[in-house]
């Protein structure tokens, strides 16, 4: 198995409001991020945007953190 971490982050302040209103988003929060490399020995950052996790749950966009940006700063 080549090497990969997932990473499991998030806030309660705006994940268990999230859970408690729109129960499906317990699925998918708090927020993972898997790192994995290819056999090729790129390495890549795979995640649920925060569009498609709108989208999946039928939550408004604005209630959830921008995950993009919380992954970048995560990565720095």
């Amino acid at each position: 198995m080549k090497p990969m971490q997932l990473l499991i982050f998030g806030d309660p302040r705006t994940c268990v409001p999230l859970m408690e209103a729109y129960p499906s988003t317990a699925l998918d929060l708090p927020f993972k991020v898997l790192v994995w490399e290819t056999s090729e020995g790129e390495v890549w950052v795979s995640f649920y945007s925060t569009d498609f996790l709108s989208m999946r749950h039928g939550v408004e966009e604005s209630r959830f953190p921008r995950v993009e940006t919380l992954i970048r700063k995560a990565l720095e």
